[in-house]
């Protein structure tokens, strides 16, 4: 079946889980990945760790498909926050294995490598998960397909099964929410200033060929494979073309054995 740019995910959770169409699993990959890695990206502080956790990310979405494509009503933009809250807890449980120490270290040399961005950007990034966390959940996928998505206030408005001018109220609401828990904590910023800048820096560009690593582990759907196989195999396609040969021949032995569990890198 031809995908087409105008598939919903719905459409492509379905025809993955139908005909394990490993098109339709990476056209949901390029759609999603930059929110997700950006995401992961504020809250480990960690490029390397961000990619672990879009993997694991991912990964559930393959193994949860066909429950998430059931027969159940769901709403258009019902992925987008499914992804976000998966990223958003997968995060969490990821800082909580490192040591305080060394997180401290790792952040310290990440920040170094990143490019500085304005001033006001730095304020509000560490905070920015913890703000979007306090909304309630309409008001949270207002702000993800308004401002990381940057779908206008139709699209919004049709995506939460309101009119432009609702949608308008629920985004400006939901933006003063965010201002008001920033100023809390002590960072100044007027609402349409804080709009700006999270429209212009929450979503990133991903690593290159990350959405093509991540899509690799559509393949082990259906296995026995544990989650945590799935990453470090995913991370082992990443090799040279060479390697890349010898890999496949060593996943299929491994797939078909399911005896063996791969250790996700510490």
């Amino acid at each position: 079946m031809l995908l087409t740019m105008t598939a919903n995910d719905l459409d492509l959770l379905r025809q993955f889980t139908r005909d394990h169409s490993q098109d339709a699993f990476t056209a949901l990959v390029n759609r999603h990945v930059k929110l997700v890695y950006s995401a992961a990206l504020r809250q480990v502080r960690s490029p390397q760790l961000a990619e672990d956790v879009s993997q694991s990310v991912f990964a559930d979405l393959a193994r949860d498909a066909g429950k998430l494509s059931g027969t159940g009503f769901q709403p258009v933009h019902f992925l987008t926050a499914w992804l976000y809250q998966v990223t958003r807890r997968t995060a969490i449980d990821v800082i909580r294995k490192e040591s305080r120490r060394q997180l401290r270290e790792q952040i310290a040399v990440e920040m170094n490598n990143m490019n500085a961005n304005a001033n006001d950007w730095t304020q509000i990034e560490p905070l920015l998960d913890d703000a979007m966390d306090a909304l309630d959940e309409t008001d949270r996928s207002a702000i993800l397909l308004r401002y990381f998505e940057n779908k206008t206030l139709r699209e919004v408005g049709e995506a939460l099964g309101t009119s432009d001018d609702a949608a308008q109220k629920r985004v400006s609401r939901a933006v003063e929410q965010l201002r008001e828990f920033f100023s809390k904590r002590n960072v100044t910023i007027g609402a349409s200033g804080l709009a700006v800048l999270i429209s212009a820096n929450a979503v990133q560009a991903a690593p290159i060929g990350l959405a093509a690593t991540i899509s690799a582990a559509a393949v082990l759907v259906g296995t026995a494979i544990h989650t945590s196989t799935i990453i470090a195999a995913t991370k082992t396609i990443a090799m040279t073309i060479l390697q890349k040969t010898l890999v496949t021949v060593a996943l299929a032995v491994l797939a078909g054995a399911g005896i063996y569990e791969a250790r996700q890198a510490a």
